[in-house]
C-alpha cells in the first residue's frame, strides 16, 4: 500500500481526540479497496481504529493551533512530533511602525511573543492616540500617492 503526503492539522477540541472507528470501517476510511490480513479478526476481538493515531502515523507534518495546544498534543501523544503554529497575523508584519516604535519601548519581547502583547492595554493612553495618529497620517499620504 502507498501513502501520499499528508498534513494533519491538530485543530480537533480535545474531547473529540480520542474518536475511535471500528476496524471493519478501515477500508473505507483510508479509501481503498485492499484487504487487510487480520482485520475481520481483530474487529471480531473488538478491536478498533484509533483516527487521531492513524493521522499522526500516516502525516509527514503535524500541528497545534497554538503554543498552549501544541504542548498540551505532546503531552497526550508523546511519540508523535508535534509541532505550534499560532492561528492569526505575525504581529511583527502587521504593526504599523509607530506601534512598532511604542511596543519597541513598552513591551520590549513583543516580536518574539504575540502573548505579551496582552500588556498594551496599560500604554500610556496619550502615546497610543499619538501613534494611532501617526499610523493614520502615514495611511492617508499612502492612498494621497498612488494614482488612481
Amino acid at each position: 500500500m502507498e501513502f501520499v503526503t499528508r498534513v494533519f492539522p491538530g485543530k480537533t477540541d480535545f474531547l473529540d481526540l480520542k474518536d475511535t472507528l471500528a476496524a471493519d470501517l478501515m477500508k473505507r476510511a483510508l479509501q481503498v479497496d485492499q484487504n487487510f490480513p487480520g482485520l475481520q479478526e481483530a474487529a471480531r476481538q473488538g478491536a478498533s481504529l484509533n483516527m487521531t493515531q492513524l493521522a499522526l502515523g500516516l502525516s509527514t507534518y503535524v500541528n497545534g493551533v497554538a503554543k498552549q495546544h501544541g504542548e498540551t498534543s505532546r503531552q497526550m501523544f508523546p511519540g508523535a512530533d508535534i509541532e505550534a503554529i499560532t492561528n492569526g497575523v505575525h504581529a511583527g508584519t502587521w504593526t504599523s511602525p509607530p506601534f512598532q516604535q511604542l511596543f519597541d519601548r513598552y513591551i520590549p519581547s513583543w516580536r518574539e511573543d504575540n502573548y505579551s502583547l496582552r500588556s498594551a492595554l496599560g500604554l500610556p493612553a496619550e502615546e497610543v492616540w499619538a501613534a494611532h495618529l501617526i499610523a493614520k497620517h502615514d495611511l492617508l499620504e499612502t492612498v494621497r500617492q498612488k494614482p488612481v
